[in-house]
């Protein structure tokens, strides 16, 4: 969504630099659209062209272009600056004569129904409101974004009811008492700009239903140019047919609102059509999946009962040959009995762990208010003691408290704690350290150890089913555990990343929303 402010600022910059060269050339298409129309101020078109640069640095910074964010701050505040001024020279408080800058002479020669050259007010306004709403969007906190939004709104609104006046022939919509008038092109360069604020941020404020991939963010963006348009144009063919055949107003009226009725009953329609159908298809996802569901729990029941079986046999056997028949054994025969024993372990191991993952899939979640410090200290704590003989330091910060459900949370600290003891083990002293950080829309926990780390380079099978980057005899494990904490942290509403680097430590985060 980043281009799309660049997108939406580039017709008014092109606008604004026709119009400046239309008042150095005298050239009046280009200074007003058509004969006897208000020409855009000269200043106007400059404020434009500052805002528009502004809108590209602002879409463009980032943590290695600093400058950009410092250079968008500066020329949003210069067009706040400018609509500030005007207004208090509307206000009569003092005029700084911002708008007779630039082409002064012409600026007084150009005078339409006995009104020189003047930025209007409601222009004057939208550049105070479109400089503020630029400043706030490129801060941090999610609120000055969601106040950016609000700051933009009324500028697309002002453009738009501005519009709708030159189209319905009223003055009072695109004029101020008897200030000269918003020019048209200004009211249009000012709905593209409002585009390309709100583009800036589209998660944020209410621009982020309008923006989601979900089924609201589609019907919103169905429905709203028949919201905006179709008021609009019923209005003015009314006006068009007024003016050819004469009828009572309250029939006029009567059709105009059938009209509209009409049309807005045919869009619900089809809106709704489209939601059956949604539904209908979700009702079938949901059987199959119950279905799906029915025939996993008879695959776990399966595996449960049905493998193990088989496994334990394969152990008890391989124990009772090794106790009945050790001296009967070669070396070879009793090496081989041995690696019987411990791949049967090993099955063993991979098929609670599986079982586990399956169950972490369809466990109901019953979420409370957990203290995780003091669900982590126990945890530390309890499987500190198997780690008889070794050095480790657990290093515990400030955690704060979550909304989630008690057993596989505890779950994800129980296998990300452990995994930390494990890939520290051939470490002198292994360092621990277990806290949080605030994020937004949540909080992300981490624990970061400085054991063996991992290759970044194979990031993309850290989380998967049975995917190891560890050999089997460096390190003991099925490649479930961080599958299974994926799993319940993403059912939770939150997402686990990580960083490593080989022999230097691993860091996981995973974030919970607040």
């Amino acid at each position: 969504m980043k281009k799309y402010p660049t997108y939406f600022a580039i017709p008014p910059v092109l606008t604004a630099f026709f119009v400046l060269m239309g008042w150095q050339f005298d050239l009046q298409f280009f200074k007003r659209i058509l004969p006897g129309l208000v020409a855009m101020n000269p200043a106007t078109g400059a404020a434009f062209l500052v805002l528009g640069l502004a809108i590209f640095f602002s879409a463009t910074f980032s943590e290695k272009r600093i400058s950009f964010y410092r250079t968008a701050l500066s020329l949003f505040a210069i067009v706040t600056v400018v609509g500030a001024l005007k207004l208090v020279a509307v206000l009569e408080l003092y005029d700084f004569g911002i708008d007779r800058i630039l082409f002064a002479k012409k600026i007084a020669e150009d005078v339409i129904n006995g009104t020189p050259n003047r930025m209007a007010p409601n222009t004057a306004l939208c550049f105070m409101l479109a400089g503020l709403s630029g400043y706030f969007s490129i801060q941090k906190e999610e609120s000055s974004r969601t106040i950016s939004n609000f700051l933009a709104f009324p500028v697309l609104l002002l453009g738009i009811f501005s519009i709708i006046g030159y189209l319905y022939g009223v003055k009072e919509f695109y004029g101020v008492l008897t200030y000269i008038p918003m020019a048209l092109h200004t009211a249009v360069c000012f709905i593209f700009y409002a585009g390309a604020l709100l583009a800036i941020n589209p998660e944020s404020g209410f621009v982020r239903t309008f923006t989601s991939p979900r089924l609201g963010g589609r019907i919103f963006r169905t429905l709203l140019p028949l919201v905006v348009l179709v008021p609009i144009l019923f209005g003015y063919i009314r006006l068009l047919i007024g003016a050819r055949i004469s009828l009572a107003v309250e029939l006029y009226v009567g059709i105009l609102i059938t009209s509209i009725i009409f049309t807005f009953f045919a869009a619900v329609w089809y809106v709704s059509s489209i939601l059956n159908r949604i539904d209908l298809a979700r009702t079938v996802a949901e059987e199959r999946l119950q279905k799906s569901n029915k025939g996993l729990e008879a695959f776990s029941y399966s595996v449960s009962h049905d493998l193990r079986a088989p496994l334990r046999a394969v152990s008890g056997y391989t124990k009772i040959l090794i106790e009945d028949h050790l001296e009967e054994l070669s070396e070879d025969a009793r090496s081989l009995t041995g690696k019987i024993l411990a791949n049967a372990d090993r099955m063993g191991e991979l098929i609670e762990d599986l079982l586990q993952f399956s169950k972490s899939e369809r466990a109901e979640l019953r979420k409370a208010k957990l203290s995780m410090k003091e669900l982590v200290e126990t945890i530390a704590s309890d499987l500190k003691g198997y780690e008889t003989g070794r050095d480790v330091e657990f290093r515990i910060y400030e955690i704060p408290d979550a909304f989630a459900d008690f057993v596989t949370i505890r779950q994800v600290w129980i296998n990300l704690i452990s995994n930390a003891l494990k890939y520290t083990k051939n470490k002198s002293k292994a360092i621990i350290e277990i806290g949080s950080e605030p994020m937004e829309g949540g909080v992300a926990y981490f624990v970061k150890d400085n054991g063996a780390g991992f290759n970044m380079n194979y990031y993309g099978r850290l989380f998967g089913v049975f995917q190891r980057l560890h050999a089997q005899d460096e390190f003991e494990g099925t490649g479930v555990g961080l599958a299974t904490v994926k799993s319940i942290v993403e059912r939770h509403g939150g997402k686990i990343w990580a960083e490593g680097e080989q022999d230097r430590g691993a860091i996981f985060h995973f974030s919970l929303p607040t």
